[in-house]
């Protein structure tokens, strides 16, 4: 049995493609955004361009959704 929502129709869902949970740890490099800011790496854009990136893979395989679910960074050292 699946613990899925019903379907439009109201029909209880009996199958499902099957799911995975991801993690991806993306860091960056520190330095002064006023002085130095050309040596730092922003992590969070590139977390966000990877975000972007496999947003894109969805529609392009049958079958395969892609959901990008969470962000977390921008904290102070």
């Amino acid at each position: 049995m699946t613990y899925e929502p019903a379907l439009a129709d109201g029909t209880l869902a009996g199958a499902r493609k099957g799911s995975g949970n991801f993690h991806v740890v993306v860091r960056g490099r520190a330095a002064h955004a006023g002085r130095d800011f050309h040596l730092g790496r922003n992590a969070v854009v590139a977390a966000a361009r990877l975000a972007e990136a496999l947003n894109a893979v969805n529609g392009g395989r049958e079958g395969v959704t892609l959901n990008v679910a969470r962000i977390d960074g921008g904290s102070p050292l």
